[in-house]
């Protein structure tokens, strides 16, 4: 088991990930969410997005907050905790559900 701090950057031959510490979320101190650039996918575990039609809940724009203040550029958006037709798949739905 190893730590992050802010952030921890994972390498091999053909794939690189990199884990980011979110800040300031009053749900834990300890979250993280993984980024692959070359793939430019975003995968989180445990934020709770909101229904179609339904605010954002202060997790998600904790979460939006951490992903433009580290200016994370990417076209998928993968959500461990949810099905597949009831989530944004894109970076674009994601912001649109805090109003960006």
């Amino acid at each position: 088991m190893e730590g992050v701090k802010e952030k921890r950057v994972l390498r091999d031959a053909g794939r690189t990930v990199e884990f980011h510490h979110v800040q300031d979320l009053l749900h834990s101190d300890g979250m993280l969410i993984a980024y692959l650039p070359k793939e430019r996918i975003l995968f989180q575990a445990d934020f709770t997005l909101p229904a179609a039609g339904q605010p954002a809940n202060e997790f998600v724009v904790t979460l939006v907050n951490n992903i433009e203040r580290l200016k994370l550029d990417f076209d998928r958006y993968v959500p461990v905790h949810a099905s597949p037709g009831d989530v944004p798949w894109t970076k674009a739905d994601l912001m649109k559900t805090v109003g960006r």
